[in-house]
């Protein structure tokens, strides 16, 4: 009863927060955020329940909260010091969700519910500026607000203390920053999501800024006299990627060492009755692709969040297919879109990692929601939209006067 009467008061802070930004922003994202809020309320009463009565209250959110009551007692003193790079374990991961989590509780009190809602918090400020980015992209936004304000997954999964709500955060301020408004990055933004998915998951990061780096790349920057964005965005990757894998030890020429990280990450994640078996040689690409974005299979749904998330995805593949010609359409002159223009590389860069990195079906149905942002792009298209090209119009010539 105690938990409830703090949490409750912080819950509805967070709905009226809703309502305020929602008016703030306007639109149709605008209209949905408070709903959306309500929306991740339940999904973060439904995770901790689903943690305290199916799993025995045994996870990794109840350790993250453990560590934050401790130290956010040493906030309160002034004392720092616990924020120290570790000699024994890397600082990014899990040691820094830790180290969030200990301001989290300082800020809205020893209350594992409301450590939930804050972090679905975090995942849904993430969604929210990817909607931002797709109006500012110049689309109409209604669609996919609604996908991603609303999607099922999106409001469970993220939902609890833990390293998946943070990196949605930082996806979302990647989208929000690389498409920017008229054109022109804005750089805060995107300098601070790739920060900030390097301090999660850094080989992540390396994995969005070469997307950053190929969108530009694609682009019609040349024409728009914005080489020097390609060689922002060159340096930004080139950074990111040395920074992510000199975190395990290797460099961007050591490619025997990069496959020997996934496959140790795939060995890792080959446990319970989820575990699937990786593919090798040249079909393990195309399995990739598969299992992490189509898999669960209806047949392999053995309990109830398995049978949940095939036919979550395989409802959204059916509508893709219903909609094909929509999307083919929708597609023509994507590289003058910048939104799309980084979705596609993105997009395909993190499925083909998750699915060639992960041999649990449990955990690669979890790790999607960080792909659903990219993959919603596509349906949230209309016809006449992927004609427009974005770069600015070419003046009207005028006659020119002999005097």
């Amino acid at each position: 009863m105690a938990d409830l009467a703090t949490f409750l008061p912080f819950a509805a802070f967070c709905l009226l927060g809703g309502v305020l930004v929602g008016r703030g922003v306007g639109g149709e994202v605008g209209r949905l955020l408070p709903l959306a809020v309500v929306t991740r309320l339940l999904g973060s009463v439904a995770r901790y329940e689903v943690l305290e009565r199916f799993y025995s209250g045994v996870g990794d959110a109840k350790r993250y909260f453990g560590y934050g009551v401790i130290h956010a007692a040493d906030l309160r003193a002034f004392d720092f010091s616990f924020l120290a790079p570790p000699e024994t374990r890397p600082w990014w991961g899990t040691r820094f969700i830790e180290n969030l989590s200990a301001f989290v509780v300082l800020l809205i009190g020893d209350n594992i519910r409301s450590g939930f809602l804050a972090f679905a918090l975090f995942s849904l400020t993430g969604v929210t500026l990817c909607v931002l980015a797709f109006r500012n992209a110049g689309h109409d936004e209604r669609g996919y607000a609604r996908w991603l304000l609303l999607w099922p997954s999106l409001c469970f999964w993220p939902c609890s203390m833990g390293k998946d709500a943070v990196m949605i955060l930082g996806i979302g301020l990647c989208v929000y920053g690389y498409v920017g408004l008229a054109g022109r990055f804005r750089l805060l933004p995107l300098v601070a999501g790739v920060t900030l998915l390097t301090c999660i998951r850094p080989h992540i990061a390396v994995l969005v800024a070469f997307a950053l780096v190929a969108a530009e790349l694609f682009g019609s920057s040349a024409r728009e006299g914005g080489w020097w964005r390609v060689a922002l965005m060159v340096g930004m990757g080139a950074a990111a990627a040395v920074i992510g894998l000199s975190q395990f030890g290797l460099d961007i020429s050591d490619l025997e060492g990069i496959q020997e990280q996934f496959e140790a990450a795939s060995v890792r994640t080959i446990k319970g009755g989820s575990a699937i078996e990786r593919g090798s040689g040249i079909a393990a690409i195309p399995m990739a692709l598969v299992n992490s974005l189509m898999r669960p299979f209806p047949w392999e749904a053995h309990h109830v969040f398995a049978l949940f998330a095939s036919l979550e995805v395989w409802g959204f593949w059916v509508y893709v297919a219903a909609r094909r010609r929509v999307l083919r359409d929708a597609l023509i002159g994507w590289r003058q879109d910048r939104m799309v223009r980084f979705s596609l590389p993105v997009g395909l860069l993190l499925a083909f990692f998750y699915g060639l990195a992960m041999s649990n079906l449990g955990i690669i149905a979890r790790q999607r929601v960080v792909i659903l942002p990219f993959l919603f792009v596509l349906v949230a298209l209309r016809r006449t939209e992927g004609v427009r090209a974005l770069r600015p119009a070419t003046p009207a010539l005028r006659p020119r006067v002999v005097g």
